[in-house]
């Protein structure tokens, strides 16, 4: 299966499977592992559940993207890589958000999210103590950049 027309950089279900066949690209993963790597490369964001890894990597394997060896770990195939290959670009923005490689990437996304919240009709009640949390944790990285 070649269409991946359900990745959308709007929703995170619809990126799952590139996700799934990113990482795979990286090492093979079972399902748990997949869980805790895409947790951990989210700094905590998004956990998927179980109930949708194991039903996509069974529709990954059925559609012969992956394969799964004898410890029930993933192997992408040729096939699941040049999908990979097809659609990195159309969903790179939103995957280097949750999966920033450098530090100026983080800092980017930090923009955009205070962007965000500037231009919400929402009101700020009760942000003082969160916005000081951030305000000191910027100051600290004030202090490396002078040393």
């Amino acid at each position: 299966m070649d269409d991946i027309s359900s990745f959308s950089t709007g929703r995170k279900h619809g990126l799952l499977r590139f996700w799934v066949l990113n990482l795979l690209t990286q090492k093979q993963l079972n399902g748990s592992e997949i869980i805790k790597e895409i947790e951990s490369n989210s700094m905590g964001w998004w956990k998927p559940s179980p109930g949708s890894i194991y039903p996509l990597l069974s529709k990954l394997e059925e559609d012969k993207l992956v394969v799964r060896n004898e410890d029930n770990r993933y192997i992408i195939t040729e096939q699941g890589r040049k999908i990979v290959d097809k659609h990195y670009e159309r969903v790179r923005h939103f995957y280097s958000q949750t999966n920033p490689d450098d530090v100026k990437s983080v800092l980017e996304n930090i923009h955009s999210q205070l962007m965000f919240i500037l231009d919400s009709n929402k009101p700020f009640d009760g942000a003082e103590k969160e916005i000081q949390k951030i305000e000191d944790r910027l100051n600290e990285i004030k202090k490396r950049l002078r040393k």
